[in-house]
C-alpha cells in the first residue's frame, strides 16, 4: 500500500468519522428531548448485555482475518476461502456465548437491577446483534483489510440516517424503551444490503471448492493468534461496560440514563480512532513484510500525534463546557456534567492506547495486550465502583480515565522499542508539551466562558471559546512540526493546482 494510499484510506475513514458523529450528536439531542432521561436509562440496561456479548463472543477472529487478507489481492480466491471460514467459526461462537449472556444478563434484572420489564426488549437486543450485527462486522473486517474507505463511509452513512429516522418515528408513535431497540436493531439491518453490495467489490462469491478448503486449514492458526489477544478483549469490554451496570445496581435509572448520554458522546468521537485503525493495522503489516521501517515507523507515530491532537481538542471544548452540553438534552441529564469532562479525556488517551494495540497487532504481540488491558480493568473498577458509591456517574468516568492510562503505561515500553528510530526524532519534546499546553488552555477558556454565560448561547460562545484557546496555543508553543508544514504545504500546492484547472476551465 502506498503513502497515498494510506491518507487516502485515512480520508475517507475521517470523512466518515465526521459525518456520522454529526448526525450522531444531532439525533442524540432530538432522541433524548423525545424519550426522557428514564427512557435512555431504561436503553442503555437493555444494551449493556450486548456491549458483554461483544467483547466476549471473539477470539479477535477478524483481526487476525484483517492480517491475513491484507497481503492478498482483491477477489482472489483465497479471499472468499479465508472469510467463509472465520464468517462460520464468529457465528458459531456468537450463539454459544449469547445464550450464557442472555441467561446471566436476565438473572442480573430481576434481582440486583430490579427491572424485570426489561427483561425481554434486552432478549431482542440479543437476538438482533447475533442475527445482523455480527454479520455486519464481518464484512466490515473484509473492506477493511482492503482499505474500502469509500464503501464504507456511504454504508455508515445509511446506518447513521436509519437509525435516527426510526428513532424519531418510533418515539413519537411509542415513547417507550422499544422504539430505540427497534432502530437500533433496523439500522443494522438496512446497512446490511449496501454492506454485501460493497463486498462485491473486494471478493468473489463463487470460487473453486480448494479456496474453501484452503480457508479452514488456514483458520486455526487465525483462531490462535486471536485467542491470545481474546482476554485482551474480554477484559477490555469489562471496563468498559462496568459503568452501566455498577450504576444500574448502586444507582437510579435517571443516573444511567445520564451516564449514557455521556458516555454515548465519547463514543461519537471514539469512532475516529477506529476509523484510523481500520486503515493502521494492515498498512503496519504490510509495511513490515516489505521491510519498510521508516514508513512503519512514521505510520505508527503520525497517527499518534494526529489522533491525539485531534481528540484533546474535543476533550478540552467539550469537557469545559460539558455542564452546558448535558443540559442541552433536557431535564435530568446534567448529573452526568463531570463524567461527560472526564469521559471525553478517556477517549483521547484511549485513541492512543488503542494505537499501541494496533502496532502489537501488526508484529503478532497480541499477549502483551492482554497484561495490558488487566492491569488497566483492575485500577479502573477498583476505582470506579467506591467512586459511583460517592459520586455517582462521575465515579465509573474516572476509573477509566486512570484505567486506561495505566493500559498503556504498560505497553508503551515494548511499542517504542518496536519503533526502527528514536521516538524524539519522530515527535519533538516541545510538540509534545504543546498538545498538554493546549488542552488546558482550551479546557479552561471552555469552563470559564460557560460559567460566565448562561443559557445555549454561552455554551455555543465557551466551546468557540475554547477551540480559539487551543488551537492558539498549540500553534504558538511549537505544536506544529517540521512535517506537518511540509505536508501544509503540500496541501496548499494542491489547492492551488486545482483552482487553477478549475478557472481554466
Amino acid at each position: 500500500m502506498s503513502r497515498e494510499s494510506f491518507k487516502t484510506a485515512l480520508g475517507h475513514g475521517f470523512l466518515s468519522f465526521g459525518s456520522v458523529a454529526l448526525i450522531g450528536l444531532v439525533g442524540s439531542v432530538v432522541i433524548a428531548r423525545i424519550y426522557g432521561v428514564d427512557v435512555i436509562g431504561q436503553y442503555a440496561l437493555t444494551l449493556a448485555p450486548v456491549g458483554v456479548l461483544t467483547y466476549l463472543s471473539t477470539v479477535q477472529e477478524q483481526a487476525a482475518l484483517i492480517r491475513a487478507l491484507s497481503v492478498l489481492q482483491p477477489r482472489d480466491p483465497l479471499v472468499t476461502g479465508l472469510t467463509a471460514a472465520v464468517f462460520a467459526f464468529s457465528v458459531g461462537l456468537t450463539l454459544i456465548i449469547a445464550a450464557l449472556v442472555a441467561l446471566g444478563a436476565t438473572m442480573v434484572m430481576r434481582g440486583p437491577i430490579g427491572e424485570p420489564d426489561l427483561v425481554r426488549p434486552m432478549a431482542v437486543q440479543i437476538v438482533g446483534y447475533v442475527i445482523i450485527t455480527n454479520t455486519c462486522w464481518n464484512i466490515d473486517s473484509v473492506l477493511n483489510a482492503f482499505r474500502s474507505g469509500r464503501q464504507l463511509f456511504w454504508v455508515r452513512l445509511v446506518q447513521a440516517l436509519a437509525f435516527l429516522a426510526l428513532a424519531v418515528a418510533l418515539g413519537l408513535q411509542w415513547g417507550t424503551v422499544w422504539g430505540l431497540v427497534w432502530a437500533t436493531i433496523g439500522s443494522w439491518a438496512v446497512s446490511l444490503g449496501p454492506r454485501v453490495s460493497a463486498l462485491r467489490r473486494v471478493m468473489r462469491f463463487r470460487v473453486p471448492r480448494e479456496a474453501f478448503v484452503e480457508g479452514v486449514r488456514a483458520l486455526p492458526p487465525m483462531v490462535k493468534f486471536g485467542a491470545k489477544a481474546a482476554p485482551g478483549g474480554i477484559v477490555i469490554g469489562v471496563n468498559a461496560e462496568a459503568g452501566t451496570w455498577i450504576l444500574g445496581v448502586t444507582s437510579s435509572v435517571a443516573q444511567v440514563g445520564a451516564w449514557n448520554r455521556a458516555r454515548q458522546l465519547g463514543d461519537r468521537i471514539k469512532e475516529g480512532t477506529i476509523r484510523v485503525n481500520e486503515v493502521l493495522l494492515p498498512t503496519l503489516v504490510e509495511r513490515r513484510e516489505q521491510g519498510d521501517h521508516h514508513g512503519y515507523d512514521r505510520a505508527w507515530a503520525d497517527s499518534v500525534r494526529y489522533v491525539l491532537v485531534a481528540m484533546l481538542l474535543v476533550a478540552a471544548v467539550g469537557g469545559g463546557a460539558a455542564e452546558g452540553i448535558m443540559n442541552v438534552f433536557g431535564p435530568g441529564f446534567a448529573k452526568g456534567a463531570t463524567a461527560l469532562t472526564l469521559i471525553l479525556l478517556y477517549q483521547a488517551l484511549q485513541a492512543v492506547d488503542s494505537i499501541h494495540v494496533t502496532a502489537l497487532y501488526a508484529v503478532d504481540r497480541p499477549g502483551l495486550t492482554t497484561v495490558a488491558a488487566t492491569v488497566g480493568t483492575i485500577v479502573g473498577v477498583g476505582v470506579a465502583i467506591p467512586a459511583a458509591m460517592r459520586w455517582g456517574a462521575t465515579g465509573p468516568a474516572l476509573g477509566l480515565v486512570l484505567g486506561i492510562f495505566s493500559s498503556t503505561v504498560v505497553m508503551h515500553p515494548t511499542v517504542r522499542g518496536l519503533l526502527s528510530e528514536p521516538l524524539s526524532d519522530l515527535w519533538g519534546v516541545r510538540e509534545m508539551l504543546a498538545i498538554g499546553a493546549a488542552y488546558a488552555w482550551g479546557l479552561a477558556g471552555a469552563r470559564v466562558t460557560d460559567l460566565a454565560l448562561p443559557g445555549h448561547f454561552g455554551t455555543l460562545a465557551a466551546l468557540a471559546a475554547g477551540t480559539v484557546a487551543y488551537v492558539g496555543v498549540f500553534v504558538l508553543a511549537g505544536g506544529i512540526g517540521p512535517r506537518d508544514r511540509e505536508r501544509l504545504s503540500m496541501v496548499r500546492a494542491r489547492l492551488q493546482r486545482r483552482d487553477t484547472s478549475l478557472r481554466s476551465v
